[in-house]
């Protein structure tokens, strides 16, 4: 039992309004036990990917993500419980498909832009 919270009688169905002193109890209480899941959250890394330019060339680089940095929006515990949810309940397969639609977008239209950001660095 990871909690207990003790619900009293406010007044007697004759109108009495029990004081907290007789607050005692008659035998054993009525139980309701609750279970449910700890809140879970999802965290956000946001790599960046930084670009520097050469003192000798004038060349711009940029960094590329480290290998164990997952290639997916979603990270390997994220995947794993959709995936579980997925085959008990049915449950994310829309939604995940929906927000990895929206993300893809989102990130190929970043990619858009780098791809153009670079062409010009190169052009200048």
């Amino acid at each position: 039992m990871d909690e207990v919270r003790e619900h009293w009688p406010e007044h007697c169905e004759c109108g009495h309004v029990f004081a907290e002193s007789e607050r005692v109890a008659v035998g054993e209480p009525v139980r309701w036990q609750v279970e449910e899941l700890p809140q879970i959250t999802v965290t956000v890394t946001e790599h960046q990917c930084q670009r520097v330019r050469c003192p000798d060339c004038g060349a711009q680089t940029r960094a590329e993500l480290p290998g164990s940095v997952a290639q997916s929006v979603f990270g390997p515990r994220l995947r794993a419980a959709v995936a579980t949810l997925s085959v008990r309940n049915r449950v994310f397969p829309v939604v995940m498909l929906l927000s990895s639609a929206k993300s893809c977008s989102a990130r190929g239209s970043a990619r858009e832009r780098w791809t153009r950001s670079s062409t010009v660095q190169r052009e200048r």
